[in-house]
């Protein structure tokens, strides 16, 4: 059963659509309201949002629109499928066509085959993508391993750690290696300067 995130600021249609999504071997889970970007950031990642529905307006509970939300998520988790969910697919212009859905589609039994066929495809991606980035983080692991990587690639490995344990695709790895090497240095270097001014100091 394919994951399906819903990202709404009401939710008096949830009941249904998860009952219909349901019966197509699809679980659809809708999120309550998150205070920040971050906060939704880490119930997609919480729950292994494989893909994400995400409604136009937002307005009632959020500042930003849905539209805004979807290109903060996909530089965050380009992996991820993300659909603008709308009632008025014309109003967004920030978002390609053929990655928004009008929410009458539950109403045509034709559509929503179409629909349940675009959501099980969108699955489908995610997870062939995500063996690909199994694939670039082990790349970067292997740098960290050998102190050989640099300081974009360390915030890659990083992120991409963070992401590949919450789908628990990767095993966890030592706290040793989540810790940045640059960071360390910078702080060792602050304790260098920091005893020498102290040394100098009781010299004069």
């Amino acid at each position: 059963m394919c994951r399906v995130g819903l990202i709404d600021d009401v939710n008096e249609e949830y009941e249904n659509y998860r009952y219909r999504l349901e019966l197509r071997d699809i679980e659809l889970l809708y999120m309550d309201y998150k205070s920040s970007y971050n906060e939704i950031l880490c119930w997609i990642l919480d729950n292994r949002i494989e893909v994400l529905l995400i409604d136009y307006k937002l307005d009632l509970l959020y500042d930003f629109n849905g539209s805004k939300l979807f290109q903060f998520i996909n530089n965050k988790i380009p992996d991820l499928q993300c659909i603008l969910f709308t009632s008025n697919p014309e109003d967004d212009d920030l978002v390609i066509k053929m990655l928004k859905v009008d929410k009458n589609v539950f109403n045509s039994d034709g559509k929503f085959n179409e629909f349940v066929d675009i959501l099980k495809q969108a699955s489908k991606v995610f997870n062939n993508r995500q063996k690909e980035t199994v694939n670039d983080y082990r790349k970067l692991l292997e740098k960290k391993e050998k102190e050989s990587i640099s300081p974009e690639e360390e915030r890659n490995f990083f992120d991409l750690y963070n992401r590949l344990i919450s789908y628990g695709i990767i095993e966890k790895i030592p706290e040793k290696l989540l810790e940045s090497d640059f960071e360390k240095a910078v702080d060792d270097l602050i304790k260098d300067v920091e005893d020498y001014v102290r040394k100098e100091g009781k010299n004069g």
